[in-house]
């Protein structure tokens, strides 16, 4: 099978990592993978170093229509059949440009509890493009059911990492702006493996010098 990862992150995270792991996997047992990253970040510098297949887009934003059109191109030249598609401008970008290519197993691996708002453009985008959704954790399935943009047996958990289990700790907030929430994975000890604390997100600080954790994509 021939396997496009799309990913729209300039740096290396746990997603990213991810990534990279099971891209070895699926080489290992023949599968032949490329990858579509955001220009000038550190995961296509590693990926170029690991021999791998890439190509660098600006993936500026939803609406970057030479991306998804270069993209599509490209998915048509390497006779792609599976896109996955990781962090939602990767998404939004990815999807489309599958289905213009003529590709309809378009699979999103979902790491983080992020708030996704039941717009008429992501009913679009999990109704008609997003084959399957696999997440990394029951809340995130769970969360991502309960605003009704796809349905439950095409959401999959399939844990992080062989060898480490997850307690997801969330916490979220609505204000007048929007939602607010914030992840820290436990790692619960098995074998020989890492427990720390790994929290997602980054902390920025109101006007009125209030701490909040923002997750980006």
């Amino acid at each position: 099978m021939r396997i496009l990862f799309v990913n729209s992150l300039r740096s290396i995270g746990g997603g990213e990592r991810w990534l990279m792991e099971v891209d070895e996997g699926l080489s290992a047992r023949g599968h032949r993978t490329a990858f579509a990253v955001r220009q000038g970040g550190e995961l296509g510098r590693l990926l170029r170093e690991r021999g791998s297949t890439v190509l660098e887009l600006p993936m500026r934003g939803d609406g970057d229509v030479p991306s998804i059109v270069a993209l599509s191109r490209w998915i048509r030249e390497l006779g792609i059949d599976l896109v996955s598609v990781n962090v939602q401008r990767a998404v939004r970008i990815g999807a489309p440009a599958a289905r213009a290519a003529g590709v309809r197993a378009v699979v999103e691996r979902r790491g983080l509890l992020f708030p996704l708002k039941p717009s008429a453009f992501n009913r679009f985008i999990y109704g008609r493009l997003v084959s399957r959704v696999i997440a990394n954790c029951h809340a995130i399935r769970r969360d991502l059911i309960q605003t009704g943009l796809i349905l439950d047996e095409r959401v999959t958990v399939i844990p992080q990492r062989e060898g480490r289990l997850y307690l997801n700790v969330s916490a979220a907030v609505t204000t007048e702006n929007g939602r607010v929430s914030s992840v820290i994975s436990v790692p619960i000890h098995v074998g020989q493996v890492d427990t720390g604390l790994v929290e997602h997100g980054e902390v920025e600080f109101t006007e009125d010098g209030e701490a909040v954790k923002v997750l980006r994509d």
